[in-house]
Formats: C-alpha cells, structure tokens, sequence
C-alpha cells in the first residue's frame, strides 16, 4: 500500500510533467483547485500557477510562430527561450530522482537548480514569514540571502516580506536607487553587495506566507525572461512546499499515534484495565485539563502525569 508521502510525490511528478495542453485541461478539474495552500474561498496557489504557466507557454508558443520565417538570430533567441522552459521544468521533474525523495531535501535542490536557471541569478532562497513571528529562511544557496532575511525580520519590512505578504512578484533593478522600504535598504546595501533582487509570492495559509527570491550583485541583472523563469520555480516551489507540509504533518500525526499507543500501554499497566478502558480514561483527563490528548500522552510517557 502506497504511503501518504509516496503518494503526494506521485502527485507532484504528475503536475510538473504536464504538457501546456494537459495542464490548461487540468485547471478545468477538481483536483487542481485543492493544488497547494489557499486561503478560505480564495484560488489555490496550484491552480494560480497552472494559470500563468498556461500564458506564459501560450506566448512562447505564439513568439515561435511569429518568428517563424524571421531572421535565423531572431528565431533561435527564441526557441532559445522556449528551450530554457522546458529545461527548467524538467531539471524539477527529474529532482525527486536524486534526492532519495526527502522533501526537504528536495526544496533545497529546488532552490539550487533555479538558481542556474534563472538568467542574472547568483544567489536564491525561500523566506517564511508568520505573524507575530521573525521570518525564516526555509532554504537558501549562499550566507546572502540568510542576512537579507535577518534584516527584514528586524525591520520588518523588505522585498520579500512584501511579495509573501502580498503575494505577489517584486523586482528591484538597484537596490541604492530604491526607496520603498528604506530601512532594509540601507542595512542591506551595508552587509551586503546585492543590488538586485527578484521575489515571487509562493503561497499565503492562515498566518504563514513564503516567498521564493532570486539575488544577484550587479544592478538591472534580471529581466523578462528571469521573471517567467522565476515563475515557473514559484509555482513548483508552491507544490514541493504542500509536499513538506503533507510530509510534516504525517510525521506528527505517526508520532502521536506512537506517543498515545505508549501511554495507553502503561495506564492498561497501572490499573490492570484493556486498551479501550486505557483509552477512555486519558480521553477523560484530556477533557478535564483541557489539554489534547497527544500532549497529555507525553506527559505520562515522560512520567510527569497518570491520569486516575
């Protein structure tokens, strides 16, 4: 029987090995409006994603017949670009492959093949930002972009806060010459040689919002192509994030079941009582303490606490 976690990497394998005509088929189903976080009533980041993918080939595709008896230089650039889409999603569909199927890991190979891929970018990461919390740096590629992180978090404003936030895409083509978020700035341009940045909203669910951000050192390093490249990692990067999360979340829910399955055993211990009569009586402390049963179950492991 598949895993829970075998099963969402079939999932992610599937979506990104779509082509342009299977996934706009695929925006019309069910499935991909549950694709990655989402806020209540809102579109999925999946679904928003398979979107721009969508127009993003659809204009590639009419660039390549426009062209099609343009000069030959013309023509390659273009199928140039188009082969550069290919190749990014392919380098996202093969990274499973190599990384022994940890999501973690995945994310952070994730974050290193964008990088090469996108033109301009030197240096990439995903900020994490929760409320009332100091933003994190999920994965990055370089010291870099951890300081510019740390910045933010202390001044609590930045690029990528913003387009996590927000969700959307920011560019900055001289981080000197910009003055929205004039704090971060000049503590950035201090710490750092990083004049330009491109940030991509990733997904946003209940408090916690992500970015993916690319860096790099000379100004005016990113341009159109560095955008729809650095979209098409955002939208993968928003599936390998639900696949962290699946992934987490299984790993919690198996170690609460083994924490309560101890707990269990040594209360049927203590009162000579069966597994059902274990089972009702931390129900019952659960419910007197007003803590969940998970946590309470810790407690007796622990030897802190046995319910009577």
């Amino acid at each position: 029987m598949a895993s829970d976690k075998d099963t969402t990497f079939s999932e992610f394998r599937r979506t990104v090995n779509m082509t342009a005509a299977e996934r706009e088929k695929w925006l019309h189903t069910a499935e991909s409006k549950n694709v990655g976080q989402k806020s209540t009533g809102k579109e999925s980041t999946g679904h928003a994603s398979g979107r721009h993918l969508v127009a993003i080939l659809k204009a590639n595709n009419q660039d390549m017949t426009r062209h099609a008896n343009a000069p030959e230089s013309q023509r390659m650039s273009v199928s140039s670009q188009s082969t550069m889409f290919v190749e990014a999603a392919q380098l996202v569909a093969d990274l499973h492959q190599r990384v022994s199927l940890d999501p973690e890991e995945l994310l952070r190979e994730l974050v290193e093949g964008a990088t090469g891929a996108v033109p301009g970018a030197q240096y990439a990461a995903i900020t994490v930002t929760k409320r009332r919390l100091p933003s994190e740096t999920a994965a990055a590629t370089h010291r870099y972009p951890v300081v510019l992180d740390e910045i933010q978090s202390r001044c609590q404003q930045g690029p990528c806060l913003s387009a996590a936030t927000q969700q959307h895409s920011i560019r900055i083509d001289d981080l000197g010459a910009d003055d929205r978020w004039p704090r971060y700035r000049d503590e950035a341009l201090q710490r750092t040689p990083i004049r330009s940045i491109l940030s991509f909203g990733v997904f946003r669910d209940g408090q916690t919002s992500a970015a993916l951000n690319f860096y790099a050192e000379p100004t005016r390093a990113f341009d159109a192509r560095s955008v729809d490249l650095g979209l098409i990692f955002a939208t993968h990067t928003a599936l390998v994030w639900t696949i962290v999360r699946r992934d987490q979340q299984f790993r919690r829910a198996l170690f609460s079941r083994d924490v309560i399955g101890q707990a269990k055993g040594m209360v049927m211990e203590r009162f000579g009582i069966d597994e059902a009569a274990a089972f009702v009586l931390l129900k019952r402390a659960s419910q007197d303490s007003n803590t969940p049963v998970a946590r309470l179950a810790q407690r007796v492991v622990a030897g802190d606490y046995l319910p009577r």
